[in-house]
């Protein structure tokens, strides 16, 4: 048996020789054709209204009629601010406030507003009821008054 001078037979020389030819072939037939010219793209498929209302029933898209998004009666269409009573908080004290969504509603944001003063916030936050509470301590500058917001959907 005929061995290369690293002591390999020749056989497995041509072997690896043969493998690694047909990886390099794979690897420019895969560039290439990433990079072909005739790709499909990837932007949304455009549509065009068919009618001249500002409302527009009706779209076409390669042919065929889709209706336009409308917000339907009985999904999340409303939104709901709801405010809870201002709470009055003296110099030093703490306290907190909070606001909760009506029932059937779902909590999606939240905040606070101050009469004035320094108040140190501990949490604002969601809580475990469907609503939205702040709690912290008033600074020396006191007295001041805390509003809680919950934003609400339904």
């Amino acid at each position: 048996m005929r061995r290369a001078p690293d002591s390999r037979p020749i056989h497995s020389l041509q072997m690896e020789f043969h493998m690694r030819t047909n990886l390099l072939l794979l690897a420019t037939a895969l560039v290439l054709t990433a990079c072909a010219d005739n790709q499909r793209t990837t932007e949304p498929a455009r549509i065009r209204s068919t009618g001249s209302s500002a409302s527009g029933d009706m779209a076409t898209r390669e042919g065929l009629g889709i209706p336009q998004a409308k917000p339907l009666d009985n999904g999340f269409t409303q939104v709901t601010t709801v405010k809870s009573v201002a709470v009055n908080l003296g110099a030093g004290g703490s306290g907190s406030a909070t606001a909760t969504c009506p029932v059937g509603a779902f909590l999606i944001g939240g905040g606070y507003a101050l009469s004035n003063g320094d108040f140190a916030i501990d949490s604002n936050a969601p809580n475990a009821n469907n609503g939205w509470t702040v709690h912290g301590t008033v600074g020396a500058a006191g007295p001041l008054a805390v509003t809680v917001t919950a934003i609400c959907i339904q």
